[in-house]
């Protein structure tokens, strides 16, 4: 008797070690609705996809819900009912959900990139105006790229703003010549060397990186280089 009794113990034990594997191992799955967005059924809400501008400062290192192949991720300090990114490096944000632009931003300092690797860090309020500044005044241009350009300075302005826990991200470019093109009406346009560029959504024209930021010497100076 007491040797089944314990035969039925072990059962009952190695039944729930099952179920907590089981349970550990669980995943939580997005839906998609028609438009192809993806759904939170248990909070009910729905996440757009934000412009590739818009990147997460950092997030949590546990999955926060799976769709196919792609893992979410809750964004450091916000509210997963608002904000999520994905193991691409993309925001998504809730349906009602206003996307801040650059001017909105309460910005706390401006990481800049080069080749992956931070290699400045702004964060005077005044030289971080200055930067943006640079996007809010640049002139409209045809982006240098499409015509083939390479640019000698290639840096990513990461704009960060704590309080959604996300980087506005610009491009800003330099290249060894000018960019003079057609525009659609024939007209030779001049755009100079120093670019803007928004990740595909609009490229300016711009006088240069701010005194001090980078090695810059200033919009009259020469040297706003890799140092």
């Amino acid at each position: 008797m007491k040797k089944r009794n314990l035969i039925r113990a072990l059962a009952a034990l190695l039944c729930l070690c099952a179920l907590a594997l089981c349970s550990c191992g669980e995943k939580y799955y997005f839906a998609l609705d028609e438009e192809g967005n993806f759904v939170d059924e248990k909070s009910g809400v729905t996440y757009n996809i934000a412009p590739l501008c818009y990147e997460a400062i950092s997030v949590s290192s546990e999955i926060f819900a799976t769709q196919g192949k792609v893992d979410f991720f809750a964004i450091t300090g916000t509210d997963t009912s608002r904000w999520l990114s994905d193991s691409f490096g993309i925001v998504y944000y809730a349906k009602g959900t206003k996307l801040p632009t650059l001017k909105e931003m309460n910005v706390s300092h401006v990481d800049i990139f080069e080749n992956d690797e931070l290699v400045d860090k702004v964060s005077d309020p005044e030289k971080i105006n200055e930067l943006k500044a640079l996007y809010e005044n640049g002139k409209e241009s045809a982006y240098p790229g499409a015509a083939g350009l390479t640019p000698n300075v290639n840096l990513r302005l990461k704009f960060a703003d704590a309080d959604h826990g996300i980087y506005y991200v610009l491009a800003y470019l330099e290249y060894p010549q000018e960019y003079v093109y057609k525009n659609e009406n024939g007209k030779t346009v001049n755009c100079g060397k120093k670019f803007i560029y928004n990740r595909g959504e609009i490229c300016l024209a711009v006088d240069g990186l701010p005194t001090g930021v980078y090695g810059s010497v200033g919009t009259s100076g020469t040297d706003s280089s890799n140092g």
